[in-house]
């Protein structure tokens, strides 16, 4: 599908050429140069699949510096700074529902979650009709003008069939395929159950998760001094190295278990010349500045001590100038065993000239070419090691929206043969999970959707309005598989993106928006610091952590522990609980959102005015008395009292 992007220059005389870098909602990023119409005009046409992609931009054939339009450069490693360019087909139709995983999914193996979105006011029913023609009743969670968001927990015991029904009290019509209806029973009226699916079905408990930056996080007493490191509390540079090392990290790891952490995610660990190491030299080999293998052997074992699992950064899609494969193709040109290894536009291979593909134009970062079957095994069986030698406990692949469904298939499937219970998350930039989760197997993404459209666009652009916000959120629920949404890592801050905490407009928003980042159905992800509002500068999320200065005191400290504490306690509701929205009061900002499972609710009761309100407990929880505050208090028997940007948190059984 084509889409034209036209540019105006508004006026600027110094610019002659454009060049544009497309993200494309599935598949490699590339650059195309726009041609200049005069008047200021320059246009491309670019194809591009459906979905979100985005775009930037290039000035005048400089590719060291990235801009979100001609006059905004990109800051540091903000990855999302760019344009989305938005291609889908739209739904016009009384409801919306296919019989994919994004609308229907397994809970577990006898529960089924299924979703759908109805676009008329008369519509107050849906049902779903088994064999037996028994009826069972969608519930609305959230409803938006004209449009409902209905839900249904299914137990689907032998049934292999099963129908829809909707309309109101007055007439009912059965929902076909195609978002069509009829007001008559027939074939085309039944839909199939999905199957469970074996190989890949985890219901694991998730948790919550710690990121580290190792080079930034701790230096242990145990490093060796090295005049290539900076002074470790100093302002960071893009190849600037510290010093921290596996062993810094298991020096704190009973620190991450006490604030209720169930697993650490590092990013790259592997031999490489970079402080962030996703241009991997040795894909089997600890790096030395990093520490040795019998050290991270030691933390792994100690993380499994303390019920901590262990999640590693690998990049599959690229590599170091410096990979062996590379340096020979390099050495021998078109003798090298290895060049098919690569993509190669035209020999001789020269860095200088980089006629090679290569990671967003970077010439350090030589792509793999996914096609050839060394190159696979290779990168398979690099995985594979981690797992069989040190008992890893999982992959975040980068970059995977980029990397061939065939191959990321082919890698999970080994990785999941070795390890049943390993998780495979996909850094995925966009916003599709159902390839990397429902086609290749893997267990979720990275969750930039909703810190865009959630997160970013409130608390720290504040371009969207309180209602729009709950919105995004109920958006973002039905546009993902329970699976996917369950697994898929959400976050405020992360290596890529500029600290939360420095951004955020309202200050005493910050626990406002953790307390989301729990309630939301996902896998909270922690970025090293949060706990202490490490900041830094805005193009850069890197620094160091001071340790001297580190409390574990702080009522921030203790908020973010107490918060962990909630979700293990009530993990099934956390991993397992549908969605609701049982409250909302658009003038005074007050939301609530509900989890519940199996007759076990938690509820988040947030308060996003500066103003100090009560709210009747009834209006949250109805007429039940089996309840408990968890967070909060109440003003008196029936009332909760909500402080300006604060929450409450009720647990019930109803």
């Amino acid at each position: 599908m084509l889409k034209e992007i036209i540019i105006f220059n508004e006026g600027r005389d110094d610019i002659n050429n454009l060049t544009i870098g497309i993200f494309p909602a599935k598949g490699r990023y590339y650059r195309k140069e726009m041609s200049n119409n005069g008047h200021g005009f320059f246009h491309v046409e670019v194809d591009l699949p459906l979905g979100i992609s985005y775009y930037h931009l290039y000035i005048n054939h400089d590719f060291t510096k990235e801009y979100v339009d001609i006059n905004t450069p990109i800051l540091g490693q903000d990855l999302i700074s760019r344009i989305p360019i938005i291609i889908k087909s739209e739904i016009f139709n009384h409801i919306y529902f296919e019989n994919s995983p994004q609308f229907i999914s397994y809970i577990n193996k006898d529960i089924v979650d299924i979703k759908l979105v109805s676009y008329h006011s008369w519509i107050n029913k849906v049902k779903l009709v088994n064999e037996n023609l028994d009826e069972f009743d969608f519930q609305v969670i959230y409803s938006n003008k004209n449009r409902k968001y209905w839900n249904l927990r299914y137990n689907i015991k032998d049934d292999k069939n099963f129908r829809i029904k909707f309309g109101n009290d007055e007439k009912e019509y059965w929902f076909l395929e195609n978002n069509k209806a009829s007001l008559h029973i027939k074939e085309s009226t039944f839909f199939k159950f999905p199957k469970l699916p074996q190989l890949h079905f985890n219901d694991n408990a998730v948790g919550v998760g710690y990121q580290i930056f190792p080079d930034r996080f701790c230096k242990s007493d145990q490093q060796k001094e090295n005049e290539i490191f900076q002074t470790w509390d100093s302002k960071p540079g893009t190849y600037s190295l510290f010093g921290g090392d596996i062993k810094g990290i298991i020096d704190k790891l009973t620190l991450i278990k006490d604030l209720g952490f169930n697993f650490i995610y590092l990013n790259p660990v592997f031999y490489s010349d970079s402080a962030h190491r996703y241009d991997t030299i040795d894909y089997t080999k600890i790096d030395p500045i990093l520490g040795t293998e019998e050290d991270f052997k030691q933390l792994v074992d100690l993380a499994h001590s303390l019920n901590l699992r262990v999640i590693l950064d690998i990049s599959l899609n690229h590599c170091n100038r410096e990979f062996f494969a590379f340096k020979d193709l390099i050495k021998l040109q078109e003798k090298s065993k290895y060049q098919d290894w690569f993509i190669i536009n035209s020999f001789p291979v020269s860095i200088d000239e980089t006629n090679y593909s290569c990671w967003h134009g970077y010439k350090e970062l030589p792509e793999f070419n996914f096609n050839n079957l060394e190159a696979q095994k290779y990168l398979i069986e690099s995985a594979l090691y981690w797992i069989k030698k040190f008992d890893i406990d999982g992959w975040r692949v980068d970059v995977s929206n980029e990397i061939p469904d065939h191959f990321l298939e082919t890698f999970i499937k080994a990785n999941k043969e070795v390890k049943k219970d390993i998780q495979i998350i996909g850094e995925n930039l966009h916003n599709e999970s159902n390839d990397f989760v429902c086609k290749d197997g893997g267990d979720g993404i990275t969750a930039y959707s909703l810190y865009q459209d959630v997160f970013n666009s409130y608390f720290i652009e504040e371009i969207v309005s309180f209602s729009q916000l709950v919105h995004n959120i109920i958006e973002y629920i039905y546009s993902h598989s329970f699976k996917a949404l369950k697994n898929s890592w959400t976050f405020l801050s992360n290596h890529d993106l500029p600290r939360f905490y420095l951004m955020l407009q309202n200050k005493k928003q910050y626990k406002l928006a953790f307390s989301l980042l729990h309630i939301i159905p996902g896998t909270p992800v922690y970025y090293y610091g949060e706990e202490i509002k490490l900041s830094g500068d805005i193009g850069n999320s890197r620094y160091t952590i001071n340790w001297d200065e580190y409390t574990t005191k702080s009522s921030l400290f203790l908020y973010f522990k107490k918060m962990n504490s909630i979700h293990n306690q009530y993990h099934e509701i956390f991993d397992y609980g549908n969605v609701e929205i049982p409250y909302i009061d658009k003038n005074n900002k007050i939301l609530a959102i509900r989890r519940r499972y199996n007759n076990k609710s938690i509820c988040f009761v947030l308060n996003f005015s500066d103003q100090e309100i009560s709210v009747n407990i009834n209006n949250i929880i109805g007429t039940d008395k089996n309840y408990k505050i968890l967070l909060g208090e109440l003003t008196d028997e029936n009332n909760i009292e909500l402080c300006s940007n604060n929450i409450v948190i009720i647990q019930s059984n109803n």
